[in-house]
């Protein structure tokens, strides 16, 4: 945490201010085509869900600092962030201009590319097929996240599933080890 700042500025910018600045401003919207309007009637289910897919994994695999911060970091930088920016703005636009499916598909090979991208501007090219499939997989969180978001019509339901799996995937499958 003290190597690097809990949000960079490239996330505030990508992220958060520019989608909520052209919707807000540019395009005069509300809140609601990001995702961020949640119907009351389906707060009692999300705070399930994030009872089930954010707590309960901590009560098998326990609590840490690491844990923590990464909590932290899913919530402000990555999960949340990414499907306020992917889901939210893109996809909801994608889908307004090509139609749910086409635009479900375009958007999922965005967050695939984007993941490529972002690997390989971390640890350049030296291993460029495996970059390259690393990349399937954001791919095929992209049609499920946008898969949910287009059922639920917010992004709170994906945004707890993929901060979720960012968290505790990995650490599980080294318990399974």
């Amino acid at each position: 945490l003290q190597e690097t700042p809990l949000l960079p500025l490239a996330t505030l910018i990508t992220h958060w201010l520019m989608p909520l600045s052209i919707v807000l401003i540019v395009e005069r919207r509300d809140l609601s085509t990001l995702g961020l309007i949640v119907k009351r009637t389906d707060v009692g289910k999300y705070v399930g869900y994030a009872l089930l897919g954010l707590v309960l994994p901590t009560l098998i695999l326990g609590v840490d600092r690491t844990l923590a911060i990464d909590f932290v970091e899913q919530i402000v930088q990555i999960g949340v962030a990414e499907e306020v920016f992917f889901r939210g703005y893109l996809l909801h636009r994608l889908v307004e201009w090509r139609g749910n499916w086409t635009g479900l598909t375009l958007g999922a090979i965005t967050f695939g590319i984007a993941h490529i991208v972002s690997r390989i501007s971390q640890h350049g090219l030296a291993y460029p097929l495996h970059d390259v499939g690393l990349g399937f997989q954001p791919f095929l969180g992209g049609l499920l996240f946008g898969y949910i978001y287009l059922r639920a019509k917010d992004v709170v339901p994906g945004a707890i599933l993929h901060a979720s799996t960012n968290l505790y995937l990995e650490r599980l499958f080294e318990i399974i080890e």
